[in-house]
């Protein structure tokens, strides 16, 4: 039934509105099971005026359960808030400071990691990674604060998934070659494949390479 009726609403224009029902009683959940959620997330493109709900229970930010999210929030405010405030004190941000740039900054005051040397720090590879996904994440929200706690967890949750970029660019060789053999076979006669900044591509998961919308999806 639930085919069919998708199929029906293709037909007759109201594509995804049997999906945006779905993940509606799957916000509803009390509590969200976060495993259907994210099977959600793998199968359909998230509505906008769902995603960022969607992003911050999958990643942690929101709980699962509405008992005390406004306590949840207060405390995420008063973090964010507390971290601005200290790198201001130390004149490392101010107004003129790019979004990116801050959410880099309090993410490694948060962690403790800091260095003295900030403007060296900055150019290290990893908090160039974090800069990359908050500038995406900084687009896309409408708050710092949101834009702030999204790059937290989600570099977070990229850090546990020890990404093997080797492997990874293997198998987009593979792919390519399946796909768009042409292609596949232009790059291999320019010697691109060895150039390619793969890895830097995987570890920011495109973050700054693709376009906001297509990274949404």
């Amino acid at each position: 039934e639930m085919n069919f009726r998708a199929h029906y609403y293709d037909k007759v224009g109201f594509r995804g509105i049997n999906e945006n029902r779905s993940l509606e009683i799957l916000l509803s959940e009390k509590p969200i099971d976060l495993k259907k959620l994210s099977n959600f997330c793998r199968k359909f493109c998230l509505p906008t005026v769902h995603r960022l709900t969607v992003w911050k229970v999958l990643l942690g930010i929101l709980p699962t359960f509405e008992v005390n999210i406004s306590s949840f929030e207060k405390d995420e405010e008063d973090q964010y808030n507390d971290l601005r405030r200290a790198l201001e004190f130390m004149r490392v941000v101010g107004n003129n400071t790019p979004q990116p740039d801050a959410i880099a900054l309090m993410y490694l005051v948060g962690e403790g990691k800091l260095h003295l040397d900030i403007e060296l720090q900055m150019c290290d590879e990893e908090v160039q990674h974090i800069r990359s996904i908050a500038s995406v994440f900084s687009k896309i929200c409408s708050r710092e604060e949101e834009a702030y706690w999204l790059t937290r967890n989600f570099w977070q949750h990229l850090k546990k998934l020890a990404i093997d970029a080797t492997a990874m660019g293997k198998q987009v060789e593979d792919t390519l070659e399946k796909e768009d053999h042409e292609l596949f076979q232009q790059l291999l006669r320019v010697k691109a494949f060895p150039v390619l900044p793969m890895e830097t591509w995987f570890h920011r998961c495109f973050a700054e390479v693709l376009d906001e919308d297509a990274l949404v999806k």
